[in-house]
């Protein structure tokens, strides 16, 4: 790249930014565009991630909206955290025998970045007892968006699995999937979601002055929200 990638760069983000303002004016549903990886026999399937997707827009409805471009079965050795295989312009929602990414053991989700897992889960004779709810993935993906936990057992951000006394894991202490107005608008305003949008605005692209130099098609959504919260 020549001596024009400041100027590129600083002309990017004052289009992402100015995307920005118009999206938070606008009262339509922001879209973040996410791919479902499952692997096969892991337990979890796409129809099954696409239910809980569909959960997550109900809740967090008409604020922002999940939409599954892309659908891909991968072969069981399949890693989620090689970078080939994910969307860095995407939320990429894998459906796996275990958490990878996050090195949860004990859990049946997590979020690390633009991938969330969803595991099975387990009941056994040693007590622990972890498994999906509807509202599992609508958690997780409000993550992304920034919301941090909360101490209502009635909120979506109420984390469901937790560990007794003996180091067990349960389910079931997340009672409903109900949203403050104070996360709505966290929601609404989050610099993941303004930065998908203008991924998908076609503001991800760099100018270059060279075609030649022209290595890389987009900047991945990681990096673009990194740029906002600079500026």
């Amino acid at each position: 790249m020549r001596k024009n990638t400041i100027i590129s760069i600083t002309s990017l983000t004052i289009a992402i930014l100015f995307g920005i303002g118009l999206g938070i004016a606008d009262a339509k549903a922001k879209e973040v565009k996410v791919q479902i990886h499952t692997v096969k026999g892991s337990g979890i399937t796409e129809q099954q991630v696409r239910g809980w997707i569909n959960k997550a827009n109900q809740i967090d409805g008409p604020n922002v909206v999940f939409v599954v471009d892309s659908n891909h079965v991968h072969e069981p050795n399949t890693k989620p955290t090689d970078p080939n295989v994910n969307d860095p312009c995407r939320v990429n929602i894998w459906g796996l025998p275990k958490c990878v990414v996050t090195g949860e053991p004990n859990y049946i989700s997590g979020q690390k970045g633009n991938i969330i897992e969803i595991v099975p889960g387990k009941t056994d004779s040693s007590g622990t007892n972890v498994y999906v709810k509807d509202s599992t993935l609508a958690h997780e993906l409000n993550h992304l968006l920034g919301l941090e936990h909360s101490t209502d057992p009635n909120n979506k951000m109420y984390p469901d699995n937790h560990p007794d006394s003996n180091g067990k894991y349960t389910s079931c202490h997340r009672k409903d999937a109900q949203i403050t107005s104070d996360q709505r608008q966290q929601i609404s305003a989050s610099i993941a979601v303004t930065a998908n949008q203008a991924m998908a605005a076609g503001h991800g692209a760099e100018t270059y002055d060279n075609i030649a130099d022209a290595v890389h098609p987009s900047i991945d959504l990681q990096r673009t929200a990194g740029w906002i919260r600079w500026i």
